[in-house]
């Protein structure tokens, strides 16, 4: 489907599917349809695993409260409520479960009024599945929050040492520096064309990343040792990023259009 990845991942309940989805509000009826039909794939109850989806639905016109449009009087010449109530049809259809219910996902200023949406939604086949939905701060400049997604499950372990063990590009090798001077000498970071689609154009910027990963210096990881590290992580990030989920409490708190008031920047 546009804009959506999935993931199949073995767990110590079966197999699960974990799908990532955005769903723009100027998706044309098409690939609504399209990506109506992937949803329905792989939620259907003939299959052997469990699903869970996450993303930005853009369903603003959705009461997850009630499962339904907010406004029952739904023309037909309204396209973009129509659309909003394929997919909460679909979602009750395929008996899907959501995580969040009266949450704000999104904080926009318009015209010096701020704005307060829930885009954002997590839903799953199974009640099993999610031990809890929490909101943290947003990634960079992005008006939406964070979601971080506890699963009640365990993963398969290798039962073979050899398995456990693996090798993987260490991008905390290689500087910085080393890295621009490597882009700027052997990435050509222009697409093919002016007029490919969005998912072309992430596909080849996939590729011109595994350029990167080809070149790095490999570490061994032994995926049974846990927590482990991402790559580009480290403690200078990890207290910025905990200074902004305080700021951004704050913020929720107490909202204010001028940076520095009432303890939050």
């Amino acid at each position: 489907a546009p804009d959506s990845l999935a993931i199949e991942i073995d767990s110590s309940i079966g197999k699960i599917c974990i799908a990532c989805v955005y769903r723009s509000p100027n998706l044309n009826s098409l690939l609504n349809d399209v990506l109506l039909s992937s949803l329905k794939d792989i939620c259907n109850v003939s299959n052997s695993f469990e699903t869970v989806l996450v993303g930005d639905f853009n369903l603003p016109d959705v009461s997850w409260e009630s499962g339904s449009l907010k406004n029952c009087n739904v023309t037909t010449n309204n396209k973009c409520l129509l659309q909003q109530l394929e997919f909460i049809y679909t979602f009750n259809q395929l008996g899907l479960k959501w995580g969040l219910v009266n949450e704000i996902t999104r904080h926009r200023m318009v015209q010096g009024v701020l704005q307060k949406s829930l885009l954002d939604q997590v839903l799953y086949t199974n009640d099993a599945l999610v031990s809890s939905v929490k909101l943290l701060s947003n990634l960079g400049k992005s008006d939406h929050v964070s979601l971080k997604i506890e699963l009640g499950i365990s993963l398969i372990k290798p039962s073979n040492q050899n398995e456990a063990v693996v090798l993987k590009p260490c991008w905390s090798k290689v500087s910085p520096n080393d890295i621009l001077s490597y882009s700027l000498k052997n990435v050509d970071w222009t697409y093919s064309s002016d007029d490919i689609s969005s998912e072309m154009m992430w596909n080849e910027l996939q590729g011109k990343f595994d350029e990167f990963s080809s070149v790095l210096p490999m570490s061994r990881f032994d995926s049974r040792n846990k927590p482990l590290n991402l790559p580009w992580s480290n403690s200078k990030l990890k207290r910025m990023r905990r200074n902004k989920d305080a700021a951004w409490t704050s913020f929720v708190e107490c909202p204010t259009k001028e940076p520095g008031r009432n303890g939050h920047s």
